[in-house]
């Protein structure tokens, strides 16, 4: 056996998994104790000084991975060199993990950091739900609720650091319960942020949605930390739905550009689907939609997206600009063959329903191979292919589509849709007969040679006659009715 012999440039095996562990944790108490003293005071030494069963903090557990500390929390002042250590010791762990999954669950409590550091945490596990992780998901939802009896018990002087003030602003925002708003609003001095923040964070999460558009639409979330200002653009997106479009899309490409990579911008994807299908914006459609797939496509709201991709397939098909299918088509391509074959249908459907026919025949055209024989599927994509060629050059594929339809195969709505397809069909066929004889026409010939003098003259005299008949039929009629 060869023995390692430990230098100043290497390490044991050991050694080196001990301290990718300890690099990993969030923070240890023992590592932030410091920075806690120097930024409450006694009371808050008491507060956090409770039993471990009245103050339970949550775990960081299996699965979860720390995401890199953002640069614009250190750019903000400080209040102490002890929190200088714990704001360097919480970036160290996150370049550290720098997206890794840590192996064992971590026993590092939370309730020891800094109150911008908590809100770190959460938002470290809002990522890993952007990625799928339903334990993360899980641990988010146990540590909001944790910080906000937190919150409430913390003193003033907490409040004070501007990092801290912030990271109440972003925790309302992320769920927060309305109760941590109120206490800061009503703290003396107020905390270190701008009360409109505050204000019209605590306006939405209360519903008040006319009051936060109102104030959050006089804030500029690029002036703003990325941090705090890309949840602030989210937030200004859904407040600006659905009335006010563009505002809507320029907050999305905000919350985008400030926090990539995260929850907010995952977030912002799925808003921004819609707001591109509701201006009938393929190519906008397109760029979301596959930002969206080929980044966040684990997430565990990706069931939330497809609500939204199946609804602006909708809203193509029925509008009455010409939608480009290619554009379209480069979107579901990224889909599952199941899913590819039940959007090409509804698009179909839509289109067809609201007389977008080139799109209806391209979508039909694109479902048709991704069915089975014999299969409902099919019978629709033969149906919709039959509606979408009802013209006098190709009736005779719309009718080979249309014999190739097993009408037991298809839902009430289908058959009611091959029902009217059938009747518009036969009446192209056949001309229809006239049965009322007031309808009929005949053709007379033409009396005296064309292009010579008086040639129309008999024809032109019936219709004078005809003209004099009818007003005196209308003059007596008005005299009738005056008397």
């Amino acid at each position: 056996m060869i023995k390692q012999t430990p230098s100043a440039h290497s390490c044991s095996l050991r050694t080196r998994l001990m301290t990718t562990a300890l690099l990993a944790c969030l923070c240890s108490a023992a590592s932030l104790s410091g920075a806690m003293a120097q930024t409450t005071d006694q009371t808050a030494g008491q507060t956090t000084g409770k039993s471990a069963d009245q103050h339970k903090a949550i775990r960081v557990i299996e699965g979860v991975s720390m995401v890199p500390a953002r640069a614009d929390d250190a750019r903000a002042p400080e209040t102490g060199s002890a929190s200088s250590s714990g704001q360097q010791a919480a970036t160290t762990a996150g370049q550290s993990a720098n997206g890794t999954i840590i192996p064992h669950a971590v026993d590092a409590s939370v309730d020891d950091m800094q109150p911008y550091l908590q809100v770190r945490v959460v938002q470290n596990l809002q990522a890993q739900t952007a990625k799928g992780s339903t334990q993360a998901l899980k641990a988010q939802r146990k540590l909001i609720i944790n910080l906000n009896r937190h919150f409430l018990e913390l003193p003033p002087k907490v409040w004070q650091n501007e990092q801290n003030a912030r990271a109440a602003v972003i925790h309302l925002l992320s769920g927060g319960h309305p109760a941590v708003g109120h206490r800061l609003l009503s703290l003396d001095p107020p905390p270190a942020v701008d009360p409109a923040l505050l204000k019209g964070a605590l306006a939405y999460i209360e519903g008040r949605k006319n009051e936060a558009y109102r104030v959050f639409s006089t804030i500029d979330p690029l002036s703003l930390s990325p941090t705090l200002g890309g949840q602030i653009a989210l937030v200004q997106a859904i407040l600006a739905l659905p009335d006010n479009l563009e505002d809507a899309q320029v907050a999305i490409d905000k919350a985008r550009l400030l926090l990539p990579g995260s929850l907010v911008e995952e977030a912002a994807l799925r808003r921004g689907v819609s707001v591109a299908a509701a201006e009938n914006d393929t190519r906008l459609f397109q760029a979301y939609s596959l930002q969206y797939m080929r980044r966040f496509n684990n997430s565990i709201y990706n069931s939330d997206f497809r609500r939204r991709f199946a609804i602006a397939m909708r809203r193509f098909g029925e509008s009455k600009e010409g939608s480009n299918f290619a554009e379209l088509d480069t979107v579901i391509s990224e889909f599952d063959m199941d899913a590819r074959r039940s959007l090409y249908l509804l698009l179909s459907y839509s289109s067809l329903i609201a007389g977008n026919v080139p799109l209806a025949q391209q979508a039909a055209k694109a479902a048709l191979p991704l069915t089975l024989d014999g299969s409902q599927d099919q019978s629709r994509s033969h149906l919709y292919l039959a509606g979408s060629m009802i013209d006098a050059d190709s009736i005779k594929l719309s009718l080979q589509h249309l014999w190739k339809v097993q009408r037991s195969n298809l839902t009430s709505r289908d058959q009611i849709l091959a029902e009217k397809i059938s009747q518009v069909i036969n009446n192209i066929r056949a001309w229809p007969e006239t049965r009322d004889p007031a309808l009929a026409f005949t053709i007379r010939p033409l009396t005296g040679d064309k292009g010579k003098p008086g040639w129309q003259l008999e024809t032109l005299t019936e219709g004078r006659q005809a003209i004099r008949q009818t007003d005196l039929f209308l003059s007596s009629s008005k005299q009738s009715s005056l008397r």
